[in-house]
């Protein structure tokens, strides 16, 4: 029976292969149900034939099976099941595709209600994750790759964030002195009374161009006020464009 059943289980696969849904259709039972590699392949709220459908218009060129192994378990005179491993290959939006490992049961069973032919009326396909190793019943070690990469990642940000943190109290650090610094300017700055030089931190005098200079960013510029201009050129008429020039 082994010979049958292959030819059977082949006569399927050629079907689908070939896009050939009438040829299909006469494999497929009235009471198909099953699952599929999507998330709405399931016989709960869907006609499998619809899902045979979509697949042959979303891909309607053939496709290449690469069968690696195959085998046929007999549980009466009318039913058996078939189990195979294989990678489909096909051209998707004009681009080869493969999809690997896929894992195929079917379930084949005739009754007088089916005129005594085989039909499937029971088919699981599925597409184990490339990430799952062998020896896994879940991806556990990837799980562990992306745990370590998380932390990875987290240390670095962390990191960096210490690193703005220690850039900005500096940067405050530098602002509370230059503060402080304004302060003194706005403090009481010890002047001649006489010569108005200007006495530093340091305890030195300073002429007051001097002083402005190293302690501040004010840049002093030299002109006359009027009376000065009164005093130093008496018989001189200067005052209009000195005081013109004093404007500016």
């Amino acid at each position: 029976m082994s010979s049958e059943m292959r030819e059977i289980f082949h006569k399927y696969l050629d079907s689908y292969s070939q896009r050939n849904f009438k040829s299909l259709n006469q494999i497929l039972s009235k009471k198909l149900s099953g699952f599929g590699t999507g998330e709405d392949e399931n016989t709960f709220d869907i006609d499998f034939r619809d899902l045979y459908k979509r697949d042959f218009v979303q891909i309607p060129k053939g496709l290449t099976f690469t069968i690696y192994n195959e085998d046929y378990h007999v549980l009466s005179t009318t039913c058996f099941i078939a189990l195979a491993i294989f990678d489909i290959s096909a051209e998707i939006n004009g681009m080869p595709h493969t999809l690997f490992s896929n894992r195929l049961s079917c379930v084949f069973h005739k009754s007088v209600d089916e005129n005594n032919e085989w039909k499937i009326v029971h088919m699981h396909l599925s597409a184990p994750l490339p990430i799952q190793e062998d020896g896994e019943s879940a991806p556990i070690k990837e799980l562990q790759r992306q745990n370590q990469e998380l932390e990875r990642l987290v240390k670095l940000k962390t990191q960096e964030l210490l690193s703005i943190n220690e850039t900005l109290s500096q940067k405050n650090a530098e602002l509370v002195a230059a503060l402080e610094e304004v302060k003194t300017l706005q403090g009481l700055i010890p002047i001649c009374a006489n010569c108005k030089k200007m006495r530093n931190d340091a305890g030195y005098w300073q002429e007051i161009e001097e002083y402005f200079d190293k302690n501040t960013d004010v840049k002093l510029t030299h002109s006359l006020c009027d009376e000065c201009v009164k005093k130093l050129y008496p018989d001189m008429d200067i005052l209009d464009s000195i005081q013109e020039s004093n404007k500016h």
